[in-house]
C-alpha cells in the first residue's frame, strides 16, 4: 500500500508520522484490495478550538474511498481517533459485503 502523509499548517514530528504510517498500514488486514492511503495533518487556526490537531485518512482501492478525519489536542491523539473511526467503517463494510454475498435463508411457507 501506498502511504501518502502531507501536513498543512502544522508541524507534525517524525515519529507522529511513522505512528500514522505503522497504523494505516496496519488496516490493510480489513481492506486487503487498499492501493492507497493518505494522510493530511492540519492544525486549526481558531484559538477557542481547543482539539486543533486534525488527521484525516483517506483510503482508496476497488472504486471505494473512505475517508475519515479525527480531532485533538496531540497529534497522536488525533492518528489513533481517525484510525480507529476508519477501522470500524471497514468493520461495517466488510459486514455489508459479506451479507449481501451471503443472504439468509428464509423459509417460504405455502400459502
Amino acid at each position: 500500500m501506498n502511504v501518502i502523509i502531507n501536513a498543512k499548517k502544522a508541524d507534525i514530528s517524525e515519529e507522529a508520522k511513522d505512528l500514522a504510517k505503522e497504523k494505516v498500514e496496519g488496516l490493510s488486514r480489513l481492506f486487503p484490495g487498499a492501493e492507497r492511503a493518505e494522510i493530511r495533518f492540519q492544525k486549526e487556526r481558531n484559538p477557542r478550538i481547543t482539539n486543533n490537531k486534525v488527521c484525516e485518512v483517506t483510503l482508496l482501492g476497488h472504486g471505494l474511498v473512505l475517508r475519515t478525519s479525527a480531532a485533538a489536542s496531540d497529534p497522536e491523539s488525533s492518528i489513533e481517533g481517525a484510525v480507529h473511526k476508519l477501522q470500524h467503517r471497514l468493520e461495517k463494510l466488510k459486514g455489508h459485503l459479506v451479507a449481501r454475498n451471503h443472504p439468509r435463508k428464509r423459509e417460504h411457507k405455502p400459502v
